[in-house]
């Protein structure tokens, strides 16, 4: 296993294969990939996106979302950037590309985003199997909570430099 990130422009998005989701987690996802695309292609601050592809030597396994700046959310912290739309296919769950990929992304922001502190997140509390993803690579939640598009989401947050530590599995 050699996982890395590929960032891709926003217009390979509705094209991007190989990130397959069960039915029932799609929703948590953000919904498929053409959804989010087109989500996307009406908001003012594009360049605030950055999208990543998470690999298997030349095969993608995973998909993510970094937003930053004017892209952030409400909850999120000014210091922060924000993931989102994190899916791991569905024949690739269970062998460490969920952490690699949250490794990677942090790993990218301490290099790009050095002023960056926090990666944090906003997760539908039905999405036990995520939940416990991001408290195992040292998520926390900062004790917010809104309803969401599909029910009520937590706030967590991870401070980059102890996330960007990590060991990433395979490597």
């Amino acid at each position: 296993m050699q996982v890395t990130l590929r960032s891709i422009a926003i217009s390979e998005i509705p094209t991007l294969a190989g990130t397959d989701l069960f039915e029932s987690d799609e929703n948590f996802a953000g919904g498929s990939l053409l959804a989010i695309f087109n989500r996307l292609r009406s908001r003012p601050d594009l360049e605030a996106h950055h999208p990543f592809v998470v690999m298997d030597e030349r095969q993608a396994v995973g998909f993510f979302m970094l937003r930053e700046g004017t892209a952030l959310p409400q909850w999120a912290h000014p210091r922060a950037i924000s993931l989102h739309n994190f899916r791991i296919n569905k024949q690739s769950r269970g062998r460490g590309y969920g952490v690699a990929g949250l490794v990677l992304a942090s790993q990218w922001i301490a290099v790009h985003r050095f002023e960056i502190v926090k990666l944090m997140l906003s997760i539908n509390v039905e999405n036990a199997s995520a939940y416990r993803l991001y408290l195992r690579c040292g998520f926390k939640e900062v004790g917010l909570s809104f309803e969401g598009r599909l029910g009520i989401e937590t706030v967590l947050s991870c401070g980059v430099s102890e996330l960007a530590a990590k060991h990433v599995p395979g490597q």
